[in-house]
């Protein structure tokens, strides 16, 4: 919904959606593990979607940390629920 309110055109939405999820997927681990990154990277790519959902992930499966994967996904939700509020009011405010 925030992509659409900023985007003014088909191309725009594209070149909004395509970059950040080029460089959140390669943060997260999509591509190589996060270890190889530098400490800032490895800090930004814990809270990019992608990595959360690796971590949750490999908590749940291979460490057995249902609990720790739980309330960790709890605080992420608020965090993106906030930003689908924020998007939605944005999107309210430009449409009428």
């Amino acid at each position: 919904m925030l992509i659409g309110v900023f985007a003014k055109s088909e191309e725009q939405t594209v070149v909004f959606v395509l970059i950040p999820m080029f460089v959140l997927s390669g943060l997260g681990g999509a591509w190589m593990p996060p270890r190889v990154h530098g400490a800032a990277f490895q800090s930004i790519g814990h809270v990019s979607p992608g990595g959360l959902g690796h971590g949750w992930f490999k908590n749940i499966t291979a460490r057995g940390r249902i609990q720790f994967s739980v309330a960790a996904g709890g605080r992420a939700g608020w965090v993106y629920a906030s930003l689908f509020i924020l998007a939605a009011w944005r999107f309210q405010r430009v449409s009428e």
